[in-house]
């Protein structure tokens, strides 16, 4: 056989077979090599969007909490307004009642300051702008606090009844027996100069008696708590517990001119 006829029948059988028979088994095993590595590739791909997707529910969960817990805290905060508002009310109701017993104007005031050392008084944020004056009571209702001692313009300080310079004239409510208040420290005042044949019992109602100024009868100063006397003394005085602790006001309102 000539060499010219071998390559005919090598190329026949080429033809019969497909004639790319080599090349499609080189490629079968390629294909068979590099799948499991596609398969792979892809798996990782979807794994990495749905990480990129949780990620996102997650940072998107995390806002809504953040913005819930920003609610959560602007309703506690207008919670605790309501209630300062709804105390401020009441406190406000309360004293706009007694004013229009007694007839006189009210200077509402914030306390701003305080002190609690060798002298007792607070500081207010009212003065001469708003007609406070040195002399005027200082009330938390119909309970005396104390006397403006010092006035500026924009603000005031009270000299409390626990003070040792305060001075007020009083009586008990039930006997009638008439004394002097004077700052004692702590939340008593003593009542002095009651004649020893007058009557004061414990429990008994100590108010202001009028006689002083600018403060008007019928104030509440507090109630007796102890009884001081020796029998060869012409006066004897009293303990009295505040009617309201200088410590825990925040608002009180100075009493004007009628």
């Amino acid at each position: 056989m000539t060499v010219s006829h071998k390559l005919l029948v090598i190329s026949a059988v080429l033809l019969l077979t497909g004639g790319l028979f080599p090349f499609t088994y080189l490629n079968s095993i390629s294909h068979r090599f590099m799948f499991p590595v596609q398969v792979g590739i892809h798996t990782l791909s979807i794994n990495a969007m749905d990480e990129v997707v949780f990620l996102k529910k997650i940072r998107g969960v995390k806002e809504e909490l953040f913005e819930l817990y920003k609610i959560k805290e602007q309703k506690i905060s207008l919670s605790a307004q309501v209630v300062e508002l709804e105390l401020e009310n009441k406190t406000l109701k309360n004293q706009l009642g007694f004013s229009e017993n007694i007839g006189r104007k009210m200077v509402m005031a914030s306390v701003t300051g305080a002190g609690f050392g060798s002298s007792a008084s607070l500081v207010l944020n009212a003065g001469e702008i708003l007609g406070v004056k040195v002399g005027n009571a200082v009330l938390y209702e119909n309970y005396l606090i104390g006397i403006i001692s010092f006035v500026s313009p924009n603000s005031s300080t009270v000299k409390l009844l626990n003070d040792p310079d305060a001075k007020v004239l009083v009586l008990s409510q039930n006997s009638r027996a008439k004394g002097i208040v004077v700052g004692n420290y702590g939340t008593t005042a003593l009542m002095k100069n009651i004649l020893i044949n007058e009557s004061i019992d414990l429990g008994d109602m100590v108010v202001t008696s009028g006689e002083d100024l600018l403060i008007p009868k019928g104030l509440v100063i507090g109630r007796v708590t102890k009884i001081n006397f020796k029998e060869e003394e012409i006066l004897k005085s009293a303990e009295v517990e505040l009617g309201v602790n200088p410590r825990k006001l925040e608002m009180v309102f100075v009493m004007g001119d009628r």
